[in-house]
């Protein structure tokens, strides 16, 4: 018995290894974008920002790729600064009088050879909230 747990114990590891691994490894085509935080969280009337990464594919490495906003909600504002080829910097802002409420933003990464879009989750709390709570 003590066998077979060691054995499940070796393959559950292997598993999120490799899940692990997945998140970070370069696509096979193309490119895709990575956000951190995943999902941002600013308060009305304040801005926040998130770092965006280029994870590209070999055929991609010398491909130039800009992001560029699709269209917000109104009272919702997102600029993209570059800082090297595969890392820019988005700051968010929330006006004052945003509904409170969860927004997904749509990021197209534009390269000459294909266009691709993420999503990043955006929630707006109150000004009054304490980070992290939500309210």
């Amino acid at each position: 018995m003590k066998n077979v747990t060691i054995i499940l114990l070796t393959i559950t590891l292997s598993f999120l290894s490799l899940a692990v691994q997945a998140q970070t490894e370069a696509p096979k085509v193309g490119f895709t974008i990575q956000f951190s935080p995943a999902q941002a969280t600013v308060k009305a009337g304040d801005t926040q920002t998130v770092e965006a990464t280029i994870i590209r594919s070999k055929k991609f490495a010398n491909s130039d790729i800009d992001l560029k906003v699709m269209p917000l909600a109104q009272g919702l504002q997102v600029e993209v600064a570059k800082n090297d080829a595969d890392h820019f910097t988005l700051t968010l802002k929330a006006d004052a009088g945003l509904n409170l409420g969860d927004y997904t933003v749509t990021i197209m990464g534009k390269s000459p050879l294909l266009n691709k879009g993420a999503l990043l989750g955006v929630k707006v709390v109150s000004k009054d909230s304490i980070a992290g709570s939500g309210n």
